[in-house]
C-alpha cells in the first residue's frame, strides 16, 4: 500500500511540474506576443507621424 501511495505521489509531483511549466511558458509567450504587437504599433505610429510632419513642412513653391 505504501509503495502504491509513493508511486502516486511521484506521478502527482511530475504532473504538477508539467502544469507549472506549461503555465509559465504560456504566460511568457503571451508577454512576448504583446511586446511584439506594441513594437509594431509604435513603429507604424512613428512612420505615420513622420509622414504627416513631412507633409506639413513641405514648401508650397
Amino acid at each position: 500500500m505504501k509503495a502504491v501511495l509513493n508511486y502516486l505521489k511521484r506521478i502527482a509531483k511530475q504532473i504538477n511540474k508539467t502544469i507549472i511549466f506549461m503555465a509559465l511558458l504560456f504566460t511568457y509567450s503571451i508577454i512576448c506576443i504583446y511586446h511584439l504587437f506594441v513594437k509594431v504599433k509604435s513603429q507604424r505610429w512613428y512612420k505615420y507621424n513622420k509622414k504627416i510632419t513631412l507633409e506639413y513642412t513641405k514648401h508650397l513653391w
